[in-house]
């Protein structure tokens, strides 16, 4: 996924750690290519230096299998069905409109601050993809324990498949909202008022992360491979943020890495079981931090 960075929007006032935060808060949430367009000027040479070694470091670290736990349904439908074109630029958008999309950025923001790992979806792929023993498994063999729906419109296609997958056990969660009344009518679905509710309704017991309460602002990202488990949180604020995380991965002896410092940081690890942690650390103003085991460095 390759992302165009630059500090157009602000008129080129961005600090470098502010440049540095916005690739590494994108690089948490999958991107893995950039092609700047900051100022040669906006640092010092050595600075640049600093900042790309830190983002190649922290990339090396989390090369593996990507894993989310959660699919999360993009309802490009409900925006094609209502949008009515106009002389306005880009046409006008209607309640309902309006209502999905910020039901989807609610749900977005809220499995990102839970630290919940999650995937877009929408119908098609959907089509391609199986229930078993309880999980939504992908063509690509990724295992989801739940599908959360925004508040969208049902279409008889989609609602076929969603019953189909409830029917053999998948966990499946939607809003109530008065615009969308069939969603909130269905069977398949466990339901909830508002986007918090609905995402503690989310069975975490086999998690790879997940915080039991909101840190926004910080954006986890995981990956795997056969010498352990990687989590990678960047800090997209400008203070310092407290996390405190449930891990699941082979985590021998975890330790937290700084890719910026390229040294370990203090942290506490309270061994729960064989494959879970709880973690708890600090990350500076904008900074990213890497939790992985101590041998894998």
């Amino acid at each position: 996924v390759m992302s165009e960075v630059s500090a157009h929007a602000q008129g080129g006032k961005v600090t470098p750690m502010q440049m540095y935060a916005s690739m590494s808060l994108q690089y948490a949430l999958g991107v893995d290519t950039f092609t700047s367009y900051y100022s040669e000027k906006q640092a010092e040479p050595e600075l640049y230096k600093q900042l790309n070694e830190a983002l190649g470091r922290a990339d090396a670290l989390m090369q593996g299998r990507h894993r989310a736990n959660v699919m999360l349904y993009y309802p490009i439908e409900t925006m094609q069905m209502h949008h009515k074109g106009s002389a306005v630029f880009y046409g006008e958008y209607c309640a309902e409109e309006n209502a999905c999309a910020e039901g989807l950025r609610a749900l977005f923001y809220g499995l990102l601050d839970r630290q919940i790992l999650f995937d877009f979806t929408d119908c098609d792929y959907l089509e391609k993809c199986r229930v078993e023993d309880g999980f939504l498994i992908t063509p690509q063999h990724q295992y989801y324990s739940a599908l959360v729906l925004p508040p969208m419109e049902l279409t008889d296609r989609l609602a076929a498949i969603l019953q189909r997958f409830a029917d053999q056990g998948l966990t499946i969660l939607a809003p109530q909202h008065e615009l969308f009344p069939a969603l909130s009518k269905t069977k398949f679905a466990t339901s909830a008022q508002n986007a918090a509710d609905l995402i503690n309704l989310i069975p975490t017991d086999e998690f790879s992360c997940y915080a039991p309460t909101p840190i926004a602002g910080v954006v986890c990202r995981f990956a795997t491979r056969m010498g352990g488990a990687r989590f990678l949180f960047a800090n997209a604020e400008e203070k310092e943020q407290v996390v405190e995380v449930i891990l699941r991965g082979t985590l021998r002896e975890p330790v937290l890495y700084s890719p910026l410092r390229n040294t370990l940081e203090p942290a506490e690890f309270e061994r729960i079981d064989e494959r879970t942690v709880r973690a708890k650390f600090t990350i500076a103003p904008l900074e990213t931090v890497i939790v992985l085991g101590k041998e894998n460095l």
